[in-house]
């Protein structure tokens, strides 16, 4: 007889590392992820800032991830500001430029959106909002699109 287990979401499986590893930097930046792709976006937050307060050394992986959980939250405002932090250091990483160009999208800063995106076109020509959605495991497409179709409508190829 085979004995079966229900299977942990990875924002059950995050919560538990978090408790065995209460100080690892990396336990709350991957459970604040996958709350994030879960669409708990408010958790996320909480968990992204405290990975950043843990560990200043690694504080970009962790910002996009709280730029993009503050996006979802609509608060365009701060997912701004925090991309355009994160894009300081690392100029050229697609999230945080995809999460910048969102967030000015709904922000009705249409020019600003607009040039970010032919910032990802110049660097990376081929690029594909279809392609680059791919690879962000939403649970809800409804997230997903929130966060795509401003791209879109930016100017980036579908």
């Amino acid at each position: 007889m085979t004995e079966t287990f229900p299977q942990a979401t990875a924002a059950e499986a995050g919560e538990k590392a978090v408790a065995l590893c209460p100080s690892g930097t990396d336990a709350y930046h991957m459970t604040g992820m996958s709350h994030g792709y879960a669409g708990d976006f408010e958790r996320a937050v909480l968990y992204e800032e405290q990975a950043q307060r843990l560990s200043p050394i690694e504080l970009n992986v962790s910002m996009v991830d709280e730029a993009r959980a503050r996006f979802h939250l609509n608060d365009f405002k701060a997912a701004q500001d925090i991309a355009q932090r994160v894009l300081k250091a690392k100029p050229r990483w697609l999230t945080a430029q995809s999460t910048l160009i969102a967030s000015l999208w709904n922000l009705r800063e249409y020019d600003d959106a607009r040039a970010v995106a032919r910032n990802i076109l110049a660097s990376h020509p081929h690029f594909s909002v279809r392609r680059w959605g791919r690879g962000l495991p939403y649970r809800y497409d409804e997230h997903l699109d929130a966060l795509l179709e401003p791209l879109q409508l930016a100017g980036l190829p579908e």
